[in-house]
C-alpha cells in the first residue's frame, strides 16, 4: 500500500471517528422541525449528520486498499462533501432532516476536508510522478498497476 493510501485511510479513520463522536453528542434521529443539533469539535451534528458521514467515510476504508478505487473515492467523496456544503449555504434543514442552524462552521469543515481530499491526490502524483490519471505501469513480473 502507498503512502498515499495510507494517508487516505488515516484521513478516513479520522473522519469515522469525528462521525461516531457527532453521533455520540446527539444520537436524534428527529425531522422536520423537531430536528435538533448539538455542537461536536465546533460542528452542528445529529443523528442523521453522523449517519452521513458514516455513509460517506466508510467505504474508504475498502476504495483505500487499491489505488485506482482510492482515486474514484477521492474524487466521489469531493463531490459529495461539497455538494452538501453548496446545499448548506442555501438551506439550513438540507433534505428536510439535518438541522445546521451553524452554516458557517460546517461549511468551513466541509471546504477544507475537500481541499485535503484533493492534497490527497497531488500527494499521489508527486509519489508516482511516472503515473498519469488512467495510466497503467507494467511491472517488471508483466503484471500492470495503476
Amino acid at each position: 500500500m502507498s503512502l498515499w493510501q495510507k494517508a487516505l485511510g488515516a484521513y478516513v479513520v479520522l473522519h469515522l471517528a469525528i462521525a461516531v463522536g457527532g453521533f455520540i453528542t446527539n444520537p436524534s434521529f428527529a425531522i422536520g422541525a423537531d430536528a435538533t443539533t448539538e455542537k461536536f469539535l465546533g460542528i452542528d451534528f445529529n443523528g442523521w449528520h453522523a449517519a452521513a458521514g458514516l455513509i460517506t467515510w466508510l467505504p474508504g476504508l475498502w476504495a483505500m486498499t487499491d489505488d485506482f478505487l482510492a482515486r474514484v473515492y477521492v474524487w466521489a467523496a469531493s463531490v459529495v462533501v461539497l455538494a452538501a456544503a453548496a446545499w448548506n449555504a442555501v438551506d439550513d434543514r438540507p433534505a428536510w432532516v439535518l438541522y445546521l442552524p451553524d452554516a458557517t462552521a460546517d461549511i468551513v469543515f466541509h471546504v477544507v476536508t475537500v481541499v485535503f481530499l484533493l492534497a490527497l491526490l497531488v500527494l499521489r502524483r508527486l509519489t508516482f510522478p511516472e503515473r498519469a490519471a488512467g495510466t497503467q505501469l507494467i511491472e517488471a513480473d508483466g503484471s500492470a498497476t495503476g
